[in-house]
C-alpha cells in the first residue's frame, strides 16, 4: 500500500517537473521500504515461531538434552551437543529451528555440528509429540489461530 503511494508521488513529482532529489529521496523510500518488506516477509515467521517454541519449552519443563535423547541420540552426546544451549531462548530455538524451517545449507551444517544420523535428524524434528519438530509444529498451530 505505501510503495503504490510512493510510486504515484514520484510519477507526480515527474509531471510536474520537480527536483530530482525528490524523486530520488522517494525512489530510495521505495527501495528501503521493499528491502524491509522482503526482510520481513523472510524473518518475521520463523522469529515468531521461535519465541512460541521458547515459551512451549519453558511451560513443558522440558529441555535441549531430552529432546534429542527422545530422538534416540545417546544421553552424552545430548549432553554435549546442548551445553551451553538454553530452548527457552528464543535465538537458541531459533538456531536449532533454521535446519528444518529454511533446509539447506543449515541442514547440513547442524548435522555437521551435532553428528546426528539422518534417522536421528529426522526423529528429532518428528511432527509428533515430545519431539522437537511437534514442538514447532505446535508453535506455527498456534500462531496460525
Amino acid at each position: 500500500m505505501f510503495n503504490t503511494y510512493l510510486d504515484e508521488m514520484v510519477d507526480h513529482f515527474l509531471l510536474q517537473n520537480a527536483t530530482y532529489d525528490i524523486i530520488a529521496l522517494a525512489s530510495l523510500m521505495d527501495k528501503n521500504l521493499n528491502n524491509t518488506e522482503r526482510w520481513l516477509e523472510e524473518q518475521l515467521p520463523i522469529n515468531v515461531a521461535a519465541r512460541v517454541v521458547s515459551s512451549i519449552v519453558k511451560a513443558a519443563g522440558t529441555d535441549c538434552a531430552g529432546y534429542f535423547v527422545k530422538a534416540t541420540v545417546p544421553q552424552e552426546q545430548a549432553d554435549t551437543i546442548c551445553a551451553g544451549q538454553d530452548f527457552t531462548d528464543p535465538n537458541t530455538a531459533k538456531a536449532f529451528m533454521n535446519a528444518t524451517w529454511y533446509g539447506e545449507p543449515y541442514q547440513s551444517e547442524f548435522m555437521t555440528k551435532t553428528g546426528l544420523t539422518n534417522m536421528q535428524y529426522a526423529y528429532f524434528f518428528a511432527d509428533a509429540p515430545d519431539y522437537f519438530g511437534g514442538v514447532i509444529s505446535q508453535a506455527t498451530g498456534e500462531i496460525a489461530v
